[in-house]
């Protein structure tokens, strides 16, 4: 009777540690998905801004200028979000090595 109740305590508790991490993952994803997504916002509205200074300047020589002066130089993904699944790994090798006393 122990022995089950252990047994479905453990299974109960990595389902939850595994849908805790999922979510972390998946937060972490969107995150940067919305940080992306700002960035593209400011490019684009700097652009418009451009073309619209332009419009009413009329001179074609100014526009590569306004351009590149209202806009940013690159536009990047920031910090690659990286799968839980190595930092699963290297725990689980950490406690392998704790039991068998090599670490």
């Amino acid at each position: 009777m122990d022995e089950t109740l252990f047994y479905t305590f453990l299974n109960s508790s990595i389902t939850r540690i595994g849908a805790i991490l999922l979510i972390i993952f998946g937060v972490q994803i969107l995150i940067n998905l919305y940080r992306y997504n700002m960035r593209m916002h400011a490019y684009y509205n700097a652009i418009a801004d451009a073309i619209e200074l332009h419009e009413t300047d009329g001179n074609t020589e100014k526009l590569s200028d306004l351009v590149e002066t209202l806009s940013t130089k690159d536009i990047d993904f920031g910090k690659k979000v990286e799968s839980p699944t190595k930092d699963i790994i290297e725990m689980a090798k950490t406690i392998a090595d704790f039991k068998t006393g090599t670490g």
